[in-house]
């Protein structure tokens, strides 16, 4: 028996009244997708469904109700609940999966929260909030893909990070520049070894996502485990 998730969205309306966001389709997915996870007595393979948004097929998708609540349930715990494939050596193949709860309906960008679901939580339902305050090493991380540069002279510059998985993320100029800026990156490797790449995406054209405001950065791969590299701009 996993855990329930629960998430609500809503916003503040600028008058301090929190307003709920109802219909809203939320996902869950770990960040692997090789292992099998116990269903009552039974272990089957790790499966999305076919009728979910086109990108999250691979996961399970619940929407908010009129409250802006919606509850992930029965989510296989991490450490007791979900197998790996083993080594050569006979022993589970690394990095450990995470579950992904991803939100695309965040008015920054795609937010993700991902992180470990320990069986030592315990029956009771968590949320978001419950996970990033879990101890170390359970701590839950929140990848936002929306990312403020801030000014170093004529230059922007600041972190990026992406969860297991990601391969996206939207950086935004503070000030705007006046002209496009160009874009230099520093690279990272995740845990499995894998150099990961970031570039700025172009769409089906090849137009890169870059204006004066912002850009869309797109990685050579997914990443395994949680990456962070420095962007700079310079217009």
């Amino acid at each position: 028996m996993g855990k329930n998730i629960t998430v609500t969205l809503g916003y503040d309306d600028g008058s301090g009244v929190w307003q709920p966001h109802a219909s809203k389709k939320l996902y869950l997915k770990p960040s692997r997708n090789d292992i099998f996870v116990l269903r009552g007595a039974v272990w089957v393979p790790w499966e999305g469904h076919p009728d979910n948004d086109v990108g999250y097929k691979d996961a399970i998708q619940v929407t908010t109700n009129l409250s802006g609540v919606a509850t992930f349930t029965d989510v296989p715990y991490t450490d007791s609940e979900i197998q790996l494939p083993l080594d050569s050596a006979g022993a589970e193949q690394v990095p450990a999966p995470v579950w992904l709860i991803i939100d695309p309906n965040a008015q920054g960008g795609t937010k993700v929260y991902y992180g470990p679901l320990p069986s030592s939580l315990g029956a009771a339902a968590v949320t978001p909030k419950d996970l990033i305050t879990l101890p170390s090493p359970n701590t839950w991380q929140i990848q936002g893909t929306v990312f403020n540069l801030y000014p170093q002279g004529n230059e922007q510059m600041g972190d990026v990070t992406l969860a297991p998985g990601a391969e996206e993320a939207v950086v935004n100029f503070n000030p705007p520049f006046t002209v496009i800026p160009r874009i230099f990156f520093g690279t990272r490797a995740d845990k499995s070894g894998a150099v990961i790449v970031p570039g700025i995406k172009q769409d089906a054209s090849g137009v890169k996502q870059l204006t004066v405001n912002s850009g869309t950065i797109k990685a050579s791969a997914k990443p395994l485990s949680s990456v962070t590299f420095w962007v700079l701009a310079r217009g």
